[in-house]
């Protein structure tokens, strides 16, 4: 276990305990690091099958070099014509990338495993809506060259203001495992700050962006963290965090971790 600058690196996932999510919460940690999470074999393979089956899709607005496979939330909250994509989809699209995986496991599935074990009172897939299907659990990122994505918070508590478990949640964690780092860029740089309100958050904004902050206004990152092929991190997303501009590809595979308080499971999501 090794500290430094508020940046805690473990050997395994078993090591993270109630002291550190607290402390993720809180701000006193501000990223966990667990290198060689997953090996070069299994980097290589989910790669290779997240590139089969992306279709071109990429965010809109100033985030267009980003690729995805897998519907996010947040893409969804904005067009409640979209939600019953989204539990339609969850299951199906994660299964289809375990077949194309050929029986290595998926990130997603091995994160879910090993917190589901580490934590007290376990982990299980986020419903946010309990008439529905379980949420989609597993964010594919593909950060083209040139893309980049700029200073910004998750917020899922803001994205669905009138559902009482995204209320409940005390904060959510960002898990990214890192399948292929890009040759320059792509740096995790993150922020201690956390906008108190969504009006603070909105009044912070870039002009003419469509979810950037302005870095102008909030100042430098407190810590930028350099990943390495294969490497776990879990951080606040409720704080800012940004990744600069890559000039090769730069693929992740992510999923949202649901924190309700010591006494409660953890939830995973995407």
């Amino acid at each position: 276990m090794t500290h430094t600058n508020k940046v805690l690196t473990l050997k395994q996932p078993s090591q993270i305990n109630q002291h550190l999510i607290g402390a993720l919460h809180t701000g006193a940690l501000h990223a966990i690091r667990i290198p060689n999470y997953c090996s070069e074999f299994q980097c290589a393979t989910v790669t290779a099958a997240i590139e089969l089956l992306y279709d071109g899709q990429t965010y809109s607005g100033s985030a267009a070099n980003v690729g995805t496979f897998g519907l996010s939330l947040y893409e969804v909250s904005k067009n409640p014509d979209r939600i019953h994509d989204y539990y339609r989809l969850a299951l199906c699209e994660q299964e289809l990338l375990r077949q194309y995986c050929n029986g290595v496991t998926l990130p997603i599935d091995q994160i879910r495993i090993d917190l589901d074990e580490a934590w007290q009172h376990g982990l299980k897939i986020e419903r946010f809506h309990d008439h529905r299907a379980p949420a989609n659990c597993g964010l594919n990122r593909i950060v083209l060259p040139g893309g980049f994505l700029g200073l910004h918070v998750d917020r899922t508590d803001w994205d669905l203001p009138d559902n009482d478990r995204a209320q409940a949640m005390c904060t959510q964690f960002g898990a990214n495992v890192y399948l292929e780092t890009a040759q320059q860029g792509g740096e995790l740089e993150l922020w201690q700050f956390m906008p108190a309100t969504q009006a603070e958050h909105d009044a912070l904004m870039m002009p003419g962006s469509d979810y950037q902050l302005d870095r102008k206004l909030i100042g430098e990152p407190d810590t930028v963290i350099t990943p390495q092929r294969g490497e776990l991190i879990i951080f606040n997303a409720r704080r800012g965090h940004a990744v600069p501009t890559v000039n090769s590809k730069r693929v992740t595979a992510s999923c949202f971790i649901g924190y309700y308080g010591d006494d409660h499971a953890l939830s995973a999501y995407s």
